[in-house]
C-alpha cells in the first residue's frame, strides 16, 4: 500500500512540475509587449550612439587633414594648397584627370577614406594616386569635404586656397574646408544661378539671402550671393558639421546656429560662414 501511494504521489508531482513550467498565451503577450517597449526606447539610443561614433571618426579625419594641411604649407613656403591644378594642357581645372586639393593633401595622408565621412552616402573620393586612370569630365570627384573658396576673413571670393598663411588675418577663425555636398572640385559653393533639387534655397529677393532646412536629410545651412553662388554646409551629425580651419585644427559646429548674427549695412551676416566682411 505504501509503495502504491508513494508511486501515485510521485506521478502527481511530475505532472504538477510539468504543468508549472509552461506559459499561458497572456504571459507570452506580456513578455513580447515589454520587449517591444524596451526596443522602442533603446533603438534610438543605439542610433544616437552610432552617429556619435561616426561624428567622432569624421572629426578624426578632419584632424588628420589638418596635420596634412600644415605639412603641405611647411613644404611650400607657408602656402596653402590650391583648389585644383591644371596638369594636362588644354583641359579645364575641373577635369578629373587634374589634381584637386584633396589630391595635393593625399601624399601626406596616404588614405583616401580620410576625405569620406562615415555618414555620407554620396560618392567616395578616389585620389589620382590610387586611381591614375580617374576619368575626365567635370563631374565632382566625390568626398565629403568642401574647400572654402568664399570666405578669407575680410571679404572677397578667392578663399584661403593658394594663399600664404601670413596673408590670412585669423587662420584659427578662417574655414579651410567644411562638410557639404560633392560639387565640382569640391569647392564650398554650388553652380552660379543653378537651383539644387536636393538642397533648394529660396529665390533671391534681396542681396545675400540665407536659407536653412533642419528637416532635410541631412539638414543644411545655405547662403546665396547676388551672383547666384550658393554655399552649403551639411549637418550630417545630428545637425552638426565638422570644420577644418586654416591653422590645422578641426572642430564641430551646429548647423542651426552657425555663429552669431549681426548686420552689416542692413544685411544679415553669419560670422565666419560668408564672404561678407565680419
Amino acid at each position: 500500500m505504501t509503495n502504491r501511494t508513494s508511486s501515485r504521489r510521485s506521478r502527481t508531482g511530475l505532472r504538477g512540475a510539468a504543468g508549472s513550467g509552461g506559459f499561458t498565451l497572456i504571459e507570452l503577450l506580456v513578455v513580447i509587449a515589454i520587449i517591444a517597449i524596451l526596443a522602442s526606447i533603446l533603438f534610438p539610443v543605439f542610433a544616437q550612439a552610432r552617429e556619435k561614433a561616426r561624428q567622432t571618426q569624421c572629426l578624426s579625419n578632419g584632424k588628420q587633414m589638418g596635420v596634412a594641411l600644415m605639412a603641405y604649407a611647411q613644404d611650400y613656403d607657408e602656402t596653402l594648397p590650391l583648389a585644383g591644378i591644371t596638369y594636362i594642357v588644354g583641359t579645364s581645372v575641373n577635369d578629373l584627370r587634374n589634381p584637386k586639393w584633396m589630391d595635393l593633401l593625399q601624399p601626406y595622408i596616404k588614405n583616401d577614406a580620410v576625405f569620406n565621412c562615415p555618414s555620407d552616402s554620396g560618392p567616395k573620393f578616389v585620389s589620382l594616386a590610387t586611381n591614375p586612370g580617374r576619368t575626365g569630365g567635370t563631374n565632382p570627384p566625390g568626398g565629403s569635404w568642401l574647400l572654402n573658396t568664399a570666405y578669407v576673413g575680410g571679404g572677397g571670393l578667392q578663399g584661403p586656397s593658394g594663399q600664404i598663411l601670413a596673408a590670412i588675418g585669423s587662420p584659427s577663425d578662417t574655414i579651410f574646408a567644411v562638410e557639404g555636398p560633392s560639387v565640382v572640385n569640391n569647392q564650398f559653393y554650388w553652380a552660379s544661378g543653378a537651383a539644387n533639387p536636393v538642397f533648394p534655397l529660396p529665390p533671391i529677393t534681396r542681396g545675400n539671402q540665407f536659407g536653412m532646412d533642419l528637416q532635410a536629410n541631412p539638414p543644411y545651412f545655405g547662403y546665396q550671393e547676388n551672383s547666384g553662388r550658393r554655399y552649403l554646409v551639411l549637418g550630417r551629425h545630428s545637425r552638426q558639421a565638422n570644420i577644418l580651419y586654416c591653422d590645422g585644427h578641426a572642430k564641430s559646429s551646429t548647423v542651426d546656429k552657425p555663429s552669431e548674427t549681426h548686420n552689416v549695412g542692413g544685411r544679415p551676416v553669419f560670422f565666419r560662414w560668408t564672404s561678407q566682411d565680419d
